[in-house]
C-alpha cells in the first residue's frame, strides 16, 4: 500500500521498503497489542522472528 501512495505519509517517504515478517490476527485490538510485544523485543529477538526461527504461538 505504501508504494501505491496510499499508506501513511513517514513510511511513503521511507521507500524503498521490504516486507520481513507479517501477521494475520483476529482483530484492530489485537493486532495493536501484537505490535506492542514486538516493539518491545530485543534488536535480536525481532531478526529471529523475522527469519522464521521463533518459537512464539499468537
Amino acid at each position: 500500500m505504501h508504494h501505491k501512495g496510499k499508506g501513511a505519509r513517514y513510511t511513503r517517504m521511507k521507500a524503498p521498503v521490504t516486507l520481513v515478517y507479517y501477521e494475520e490476527l483476529e482483530d484492530r485490538r489485537a493486532a495493536m497489542k501484537r505490535e506492542i510485544q514486538i516493539k518491545n523485543m530485543s534488536h535480536d529477538r525481532k531478526r529471529s522472528l523475522a527469519e522464521g526461527f521463533s518459537q512464539d504461538v499468537v
